[in-house]
């Protein structure tokens, strides 16, 4: 991607294997576009049920730049929403 190719030595390589460029997907729609190109990938988020997949897809057809300070924005959304959802009511009743 052209994030990771805009990289220099100084770059912590693990912005691009982390939350920031993980997608979750519905199984068959994983199975099916897992060696794709990006933009092949693309025409199946978009078949996707998650709100999130959908979103991300809209944002990327829409021209974000998909560079590392996009990788970086999107990391710190995706922690904000697991942090909040493990501190919702949602989540500690699910502890009990």
């Amino acid at each position: 991607i052209k994030a990771r190719n805009n990289l220099s030595d100084d770059d912590d390589d693990s912005l691009f294997n982390g939350i920031g460029t993980l997608v979750v997907l519905e199984r068959g729609i994983n199975r099916k576009i897992k060696d794709q190109p990006v933009s092949d990938k693309l025409k199946e988020y978009k078949k996707s049920e998650y709100e999130s997949v959908r979103n991300l897809n809209i944002k990327l057809e829409s021209g974000l730049e998909w560079d590392k300070d996009a990788v970086e924005m999107r990391a710190t959304e995706e922690y904000n929403k697991l942090f909040h959802f493990m501190e919702s009511d949602v989540c500690k009743c699910m502890a009990i």
